[in-house]
């Protein structure tokens, strides 16, 4: 049963790929194994555009099964053309000798990846299942003890900056963050004053960081948008249209336009942005997957 759903979230990992599509299928293809029973040998010795080129029929196979994924992945690995060899006898005077077959590439065996985790909370939240997975993978985030995500909890701003933190950055603090409600002692000092350094958070404003607090949506639009200007990404800020776009923060607009334009953020329904809701766990997830899928990490 484990199996099987593990399973259901690798083909919609493969049917829903997140732009840019090719390297999150491979990444779904490659990765699972342990999982998946998939024979990748002849996937894993193609180059990366020969990859890419496969990764994409197999999505445009639409698989529905392991098997179908199989038979998308072989049918998606490009063959040489048979060689057809002279008749007629000899060739310019000589015998013919029929082409000695190319060996084919040896294959180094990748290091066993990780299980893909599985909670059993998921799912109303299927939707966000591949990114809590590959966050999850990557030691970005975790579930309870009693191994549960609890995916519809809003989630704090300690948490989140948490997420952002260990999905782009190595940990590493310098200087202290100075915020009154942030200790050393605090479990999350690390990861917020490497956020500060890193310019993805500035605070509340008050001298505070807002620990404990719920974080909205435009504030974690802020520190994504924040990621891409620190690692040097061009990001676009032409304005959007939303239908609450008076009730976006001045210091928000710019960060919840460059994603939209950037297509990780999407909207509440009718065309709104909802700047001030708070932000579920599922929610966080699958905004930072997102943007990590937009910025190549």
């Amino acid at each position: 049963m484990q199996d099987e759903f593990l399973n259901q979230i690798i083909i919609q990992g493969i049917n829903n790929a997140a732009n840019p599509p090719a390297p999150n299928i491979i990444h779904f293809i490659e990765n699972y194994t342990a999982v998946s029973k998939l024979n990748i040998t002849e996937f894993a010795s193609l180059s990366t555009a020969d990859k890419a080129i496969a990764a994409i029929n197999v999505m445009d196979a639409k698989p529905t099964t392991m098997s179908a994924v199989q038979a998308a992945i072989n049918s998606s690995i490009p063959r040489p053309a048979p060689v057809t060899p002279p008749t007629g006898g000899s060739v310019g005077g000589g015998t013919y000798s029929p082409p000695v077959a190319t060996p084919e590439p040896t294959v180094t065996p990748k290091p066993v990846e990780p299980t893909p985790p599985s909670y059993p909370d998921m799912g109303n939240h299927t939707w966000a299942a591949p990114a809590v997975s590959y966050l999850t993978i990557k030691g970005a985030i975790a579930g309870t003890p009693e191994g549960m995500f609890l995916p519809g909890n809003n989630i704090k701003r300690e948490e989140f900056i948490k997420i952002v933190v260990s999905a782009f950055f190595e940990v590493k603090v310098s200087s202290n963050p100075s915020f009154e409600d942030v200790s050393e002692s605090d479990w999350y000092y690390d990861f917020v004053a490497t956020a500060v350094e890193k310019n993805i958070t500035k605070g509340m404003g008050d001298g505070k960081f807002g620990v404990g607090l719920n974080i909205t949506r435009q504030d974690m639009a802020v520190m994504l948008y924040n990621v891409a200007v620190s690692i040097g990404a061009t990001v676009n800020t032409t304005p959007v249209t939303f239908s609450d776009d008076d009730q976006i923060a001045d210091y928000a607009k710019d960060a919840v336009y460059a994603l939209k334009n950037m297509d990780v953020v999407k909207g509440m329904g009718d065309n709104q942005f909802a700047p001030t809701n708070t932000a579920t766990r599922a929610e966080a997830a699958q905004m930072v997957y997102g943007i990590m899928n937009v910025l190549g990490k």
